[in-house]
């Protein structure tokens, strides 16, 4: 999936109404998301930040879900359902029991390795840029002198 496709389907998904709407939450300015769109790219570590919600995956190869793992959410939804549930029952001194911290230990460090994940396809992604954008330079320099 092309960038140009990624960024209108993050719009749509947001209900953006503008590209300078989306533009203002991105904290850019319209010209710079033009830009963006012109060169078919953008900058990965922005749109995750802003777009918590939006899979590491999806944003850098555009294959798989959009959204983050649904049943990592799902697990941290029924957790939480369930501790407020009991919370909501509890009166007096609350104990916390082994099971409960083993799960949320669990929840974190599965956060943590999509970061890790994540950072790391990041990082390799930049690189290739790089790569290219010197690869892009050397040719117009060779171009120049002809």
């Amino acid at each position: 999936m092309d960038k140009l496709l990624i960024l209108s389907k993050i719009i749509e998904y947001k209900k953006f109404k503008s590209d300078a709407e989306f533009a203002r939450f991105l904290g850019i300015t319209p010209q710079n998301l033009s830009k963006w769109k012109t060169r078919g790219t953008y900058d990965i570590e922005l749109l995750y930040t802003k777009c918590p919600e939006l899979s590491a995956e999806w944003l850098l190869s555009g294959k798989g879900e959009m959204l983050k793992n649904e049943s990592i959410s799902q697990k941290t939804s029924n957790s939480n359902n369930s501790l407020n549930s009991n919370i909501g029952t509890v009166k007096g001194n609350v104990a916390i029991s082994h099971n409960d911290i083993s799960n949320l230990i669990e929840l974190q460090k599965g956060s943590q390795e999509e970061r890790k994940e994540f950072n790391q396809r990041l990082k390799t992604s930049q690189e290739q840029l790089n790569t290219s954008q010197e690869q892009i330079n050397t040719l117009l320099e060779i171009l120049k002198t002809k």
